[in-house]
């Protein structure tokens, strides 16, 4: 009976289409900076909607005021746009001009297997 040297090829590819799947379906929600949302709303919405802790709804709120954006969260697509739309509903019933989008999440550093999240 012969070896099949594909076979460690087939599965370390398939495993690899796996990954890029997985990498591919997750999408992070994405916070803008704006000139009049409250810092304190913005902070209440990371942990009602997003379930973040106090302390990282602290440190995201800070990235967006610094930096013009900060992530609230990496999910699931279909997660991640409604989060996004329920955060932006919930901004214009309080009457602020607050928005966030849902983008495809790209991993910093591909090191050929595990995603940080």
């Amino acid at each position: 009976m012969g070896s099949d040297t594909s076979f460690g090829t087939s599965v370390s590819s398939s495993a690899r289409e796996q990954l890029q799947q997985k990498r591919e379906q997750l999408w992070m929600v994405v916070m803008l900076n704006d000139d009049y949302t409250p810092f304190d709303w913005v902070i209440d919405i990371l942990i009602r909607v997003f379930g973040r802790p106090h302390d990282e709804a602290i440190a995201v709120t800070k990235s967006v005021h610094c930096t013009g954006r900060g992530v609230a969260g990496v999910y699931q697509r279909a997660k991640a746009l409604r989060l996004a739309a329920l955060a932006v509903r919930l901004a214009r019933e309080a009457g602020h001009p607050f928005t966030c989008i849902a983008e495809p999440f790209i991993p910093e550093e591909d090191d050929g297997g595990s995603i940080s999240i």
